[in-house]
């Protein structure tokens, strides 16, 4: 199994409760997965005006169900030229 490149967080912070979840470091509990759906569709139905607005409500609907966001470095593997 290969690390994660943000396995250093865990590594800098063992006794965190908080789990990093992206696609390569998926949730394992079906409740973390459908939470975060959740709060997807949610935040679709009331998109706004602009992405800034859907944004912000992307980030409340999370925060309604226990997520927030972290911003993570460029992955090695994303190719994308996007910090």
């Amino acid at each position: 199994m290969s690390r994660s490149p943000y396995s250093r967080y865990w590594d800098a912070n063992p006794h965190q409760s908080q789990r990093v979840f992206s696609y390569a470091q998926q949730p394992t509990d079906n409740v973390d997965c459908s939470r975060l759906g959740e709060a997807c569709r949610l935040a679709a139905a009331n998109p706004g005006g602009d992405y800034i607005d859907g944004g912000l409500e992307l980030l409340k609907q999370l925060q309604a169900k226990g997520y927030g966001v972290v911003r993570l470095p460029q992955s090695p593997d994303s190719g994308s030229g996007q910090p």
